[in-house]
């Protein structure tokens, strides 16, 4: 079964804080309530690679992420160039922790961490396999590596911690919460990562932020 959220969640960092946006999807009104939490840190590369030559991401998981996940996206057109795209994450002894093919334009990877590690340093490697041999054209990825924590930390939503919010229909409101400093110390080019929870007609909904520099989507 699958249940549509009702609304469109989305959001942003502004001026120290977290603004989300609630866009009404349904025509008749919404009741929702919605709070936030700290739950990681996230950083996004833009990577360019040209031909079949192997693309290295190095970053770190800090002795308090429990979790690692790794998104890639490419333009669709660019896709269709490739017969295949290898994903894998690598430990500083040359270990394969995680690995995966890209099947399609988007892809998720999901990169297990033993317990109690401390700081890891870890690889990414794409290795692009393009439909024409021996081809030198470029190519571009973009890359979101997630860390998650044990727990979250709840954001401040004012007096409260939670926004109840009303939506008549097509209507889009936004629910402010105080972004304090990241609790976790954060590796090199990461930034806090929020968690929103919308919760409606008896379901609940999330959506994955990153607090880069304030403005970034």
């Amino acid at each position: 079964r699958v249940d549509h959220a009702p609304f469109r969640l989305f959001g942003e960092a502004q001026e120290g804080r977290l603004v989300t946006l609630l866009q009404s999807l349904v025509r008749e009104p919404v009741e929702a309530d919605i709070r936030a939490v700290l739950g990681g840190a996230e950083r996004r590369d833009a990577i360019a690679g040209r031909g079949g030559e192997i693309a290295l991401v190095p970053f770190t998981a800090p002795a308090w992420a429990r979790a690692a996940v790794v998104d890639l996206t490419m333009d669709r057109a660019q896709w269709t160039r490739f017969t295949d795209f290898g994903v894998s994450v690598i430990d500083a002894a040359g270990r394969i922790v995680a690995k995966q093919p890209l099947n399609y334009a988007v892809g998720r990877l999901q990169v297990p961490l033993p317990e109690q590690h401390g700081d890891l340093a870890l690889r990414l490697h794409l290795l692009p396999g393009l439909a024409e041999p021996g081809s030198t054209e470029p190519w571009r990825v973009t890359a979101t590596i997630r860390l998650y924590a044990d727990s979250g930390v709840a954001l401040d939503a004012g007096v409260e911690r939670t926004h109840r919010m009303h939506l008549a229909s097509g209507e889009t409101l936004a629910a402010a919460f105080e972004r304090p400093p990241s609790p976790w110390p954060l590796p090199e080019r990461f930034h806090p990562l929020a968690i929103v929870i919308a919760a409606a007609r008896g379901e609940a909904w999330t959506r994955e932020i990153g607090l880069g520099p304030e403005g970034t989507p």
